[in-house]
């Protein structure tokens, strides 16, 4: 018998034992992980209003089905998952479902409107796949999600190097000048630092370097441009990765004595970022945004302007809402409470802009208590299911993934607007419905 070695991230090896056997990637990892690759410029591949992503989105509910109805007499899956991601996201899914249906408007702005809530039927898609997955199957999964997030990295640091790089490059949305590699601030850096915390947590695990290298430069790309909510979700992001790494049991001697070293150096790397964190970009903005330290350059007083401009908006978003008397169901799919609050001009009075730059004051303007109270109980679920299956998420790694990229994401979008679109939303809820069908140990035999 020959025995292979499958690192983390690394593809099965195809012998001849096992070339009939090699594994699928999960139903929906391909529309996911081409919004992991491209970030904004990729959810315009299309011709509105069809897009690429919906497409392979649609396809991989169609294999969920297929696959469901081909193994009904083959193996089974443990009882301990669950094929879904769950009661309360599938109330969430049909509340948000009727609330556009019972709305006056149908237009394909309402639908605009609608689309980053319908994408919680994606959780659906993910879930499905994972409780009829093999281990094949999700270390292959992982595979495609690692090359995405690399060539996001890649291109990236490229377009940090050549700035004027993509205005020679392809448009692909005309009306707002989108052409492929356009860097959209905190939305790719936030992603940056997705990438980081994963590979921080490979070299935890294994000590190879060159993963240290990949999230170094993660770091320092997040630390070197000023999006601060970028640095919040990469900071989340890493203590995530950090805890669920740390909470595996060490299977060597050097691994051991590598976390012995990382222990006895936190002190010192603390005190260092602590020197050196106000000194950085990122930091110096996020501190003078919060007021600890003084305003020191024009991006600082950019930033303290732009906390102030948000704070105004969001108290006449809860004006308005509290006058139209609009809490407990929202105001639906399709006005522009943004316009009629009067909270558009602070945010700098753009016509695309549709979100208060706050996910949950967004979704309470839309979907009211009862949509905001259903969306907070499906993440925090997800929360509690990330703690209860830390274990098996520091050795197998999309679900490290899926905890990392979901808790970062949904700290950036407290202060943006990345789950009001397609290229956060949909890799969001790909990653909730992998946490929420309830991971475990056992696998089917593969």
């Amino acid at each position: 018998m020959v025995v292979t070695e499958v690192r983390p991230g690394s593809p099965a090896p195809r012998t001849a034992r096992t070339a009939s056997r090699s594994g699928h990637p999960l139903a929906g990892v391909a529309a996911a992980t081409l919004m992991l690759a491209t970030s904004r410029w990729g959810a315009y591949i299309g011709i509105s209003p069809f897009f690429l992503t919906d497409a392979l989105l649609a396809t991989g509910l169609l294999l969920v089905l297929v696959r469901r109805a081909g193994s009904a007499v083959g193996r089974r899956p443990p009882a301990s998952r669950r094929g879904s991601p769950g009661p309360v996201a599938l109330l969430l899914l049909v509340y948000v479902l009727v609330r556009f249906a019972a709305g006056r408007d149908h237009s394909l702005l309402a639908l605009r409107d609608f689309a980053p809530y319908g994408y919680v039927a994606v959780a659906f898609v993910s879930a499905g796949a994972y409780r009829r997955s093999t281990g094949r199957d999700r270390a292959l999964t992982m595979t495609v999600v690692s090359y995405a997030l690399l060539f996001h990295l890649g291109w990236v640091c490229l377009v940090r190097l050549l700035p004027t790089l993509p205005d020679h490059l392809p448009v692909v949305n005309a009306e707002q000048d989108i052409h492929i590699f356009s860097l959209r601030g905190s939305t790719d850096l936030n992603l940056v630092g997705v990438t980081a915390a994963v590979y921080l947590g490979r070299y935890v695990r294994t000590g190879r370097w060159r993963y240290l290298m990949v999230a170094g430069i993660g770091v320092a790309l997040v630390l070197g441009l000023p999006a601060r909510a970028a640095l919040l979700g990469t900071a989340v992001a890493i203590a995530v990765s950090l805890v669920v790494s740390f909470t595996v049991a060490a299977t060597s001697g050097a691994m051991r004595d590598r976390r012995l070293a990382a222990i006895g150096l936190l002190p010192l790397v603390l005190v260092v970022a602590a020197l050196l964190f106000p000194t950085t970009t990122g930091g110096g903005q996020l501190l003078s945004g919060l007021g600890v330290t003084p305003v020191s350059s024009d991006l600082d007083v950019g930033g303290v302007a732009t906390v102030q401009a948000r704070k105004a908006a969001w108290h006449l978003v809860l004006d308005y809402l509290g006058e139209t008397h609009s809490g407990l169901f929202g105001v639906g799919f399709g006005p522009d409470f943004l316009y009629e609050s009067g909270a558009r001009v602070p945010l700098g009075n753009s016509a695309y802009l549709r979100s208060p730059h706050n996910y949950l004051l967004g979704s309470y303007a839309r979907l009211g208590v009862v949509g905001l109270v259903l969306l907070g109980a499906v993440t925090v679920g997800a929360a509690r299911l990330l703690v209860v299956t830390r274990r098996l998420a520091g050795t197998e790694e999309i679900l490290l993934f899926a905890s990392c990229y979901a808790a970062s994401v949904f700290t950036t979008a407290l202060f943006g607007v990345e789950l009001e679109a397609p290229f956060c939303a949909v890799p969001f809820f790909w990653c909730l419905g992998v946490l929420l069908s309830r991971p475990t140990a056992a696998a089917p035999a593969g």
